[in-house]
Formats: structure tokens, C-alpha cells, sequence
């Protein structure tokens, strides 16, 4: 089954543990396969840069980064879609998961959320997610 996980699920993931942090562990140990794009990998490095995660241990998120990229999938998109007119940033999200025909996204975003599916893909939050992958 292949994954997209929003760049706001990777930041939770990576910086704090729980839900968010196990999805990444479960994916890691190749319970599916997470997909990212040059775009999302992109935005991930320059949020994580920012003053208000200035507290997080900067050698150990780009340690992380790195090991991440060498377990996921990196694809970089053809088709480029405008969907979502009040953030268009969201967009690379679905190219990524239209571009590897990916079955899930995984968000926190509303404006993702609120599409519930695109194309066939399900759009779904982390608990969502989590249980979908207990059955």
C-alpha cells in the first residue's frame, strides 16, 4: 500500500512521539510504503528550520531526514494540479499521491481533509489512519 503523508504529519512525527511518530516507525518497518516528492521533502527542511522548532534538536532532525529519504520513496511529480484554491501549496500533496497512485493521504490540514478522497485516494487524519491499518 503506498502512503502520503502530509509535510504536517512528517513535523509531528519527527519532532514529538505518538501517533504520528509511530505511523513513520510503522512504515520504516515496512508495514507500507511512504511516498514523499522533491516538494514536500523540500517544505519539511524549511519548516524544521524555523525560529518556532528552534528547540528541537537540529543534528538529530537532519539525521532523521536523511535516514527518512533512504527508506521512502522520492518521486518528483509531472503533472502539477490546482485544486485547492485557499492554499495551493496543499496541491503537492496530491500530485505526489496522484503521481504513484498512492491509496491514503495522511493530513492534518483541513483543506485536504475536507476533499475526504481525490481521484480515488482516501484523505484521512493520523487516527483514522492508525486504525485503518489495525484491521
Amino acid at each position: 500500500m503506498k502512503v502520503v503523508f502530509d509535510t504536517n504529519i512528517l513535523i509531528s512525527g519527527i519532532g514529538w512521539a505518538g501517533r504520528e511518530r509511530k505511523l513513520l516507525l510503522m512504515a520504516f518497518s515496512e508495514e507500507y510504503e511512504l511516498v514523499i516528492s522533491d516538494k514536500i521533502l523540500k517544505e519539511l527542511v524549511g519548516v524544521l528550520q524555523r525560529e518556532k522548532f528552534s528547540h528541537l534538536d537540529k543534528k538529530k532532525i537532519f539525521r532523521f531526514i536523511d535516514i527518512f529519504t533512504r527508506l521512502c520513496t522520492v518521486v518528483v511529480p509531472e503533472i502539477h494540479h490546482t485544486v485547492i484554491k485557499e492554499d495551493p501549496d496543499d496541491d503537492m500533496v496530491l500530485d505526489c499521491a496522484l503521481d504513484v497512485k498512492a491509496e491514503y493521504i495522511v493530513t492534518g490540514d483541513h483543506h485536504l481533509l475536507d476533499l475526504k478522497e481525490f481521484k480515488g485516494i482516501q484523505i484521512v487524519d493520523s487516527a483514522t489512519f492508525e486504525k485503518i491499518l489495525k484491521k
